[in-house]
C-alpha cells in the first residue's frame, strides 16, 4: 500500500471537491463506480491514488514530496 501523508498534517478534500479537482462530474463518477460494482469510495480512489482517511481523501506520499520539492526549489531560487 502506498503511504500517505497524516491527515493531522495536511488539509483533505471531501469527494466532491476532490471530482472538481479532476474535472469530474459527481453524477457521472458515481454512474461509473457503479457499473463497475464498487463504491464511489473505491471508485475515486482507484482513479486517483488518493486516499480516503476519516471521510477526506489525501494524495500519496510521493504526490506531497514532489510538490514539496517543487516549492522549495522555487523558494530557494526566490531567494537568490
Amino acid at each position: 500500500m502506498t503511504n500517505v501523508i497524516k491527515p493531522e498534517t495536511k488539509t483533505g478534500l471531501r469527494q466532491k471537491q476532490l471530482c472538481e479537482k479532476f474535472g469530474w462530474h459527481y453524477r457521472d463518477v458515481a454512474r461509473q463506480a457503479k457499473t463497475n460494482g464498487l463504491s464511489t469510495h473505491v471508485y475515486v480512489q482507484q482513479q486517483t491514488g488518493w486516499r480516503l482517511i476519516e471521510e477526506l481523501y489525501y494524495p500519496p506520499l510521493e504526490i506531497v514530496q514532489a510538490i514539496e520539492n517543487s516549492n522549495s526549489m522555487t523558494g530557494a531560487q526566490a531567494d537568490s
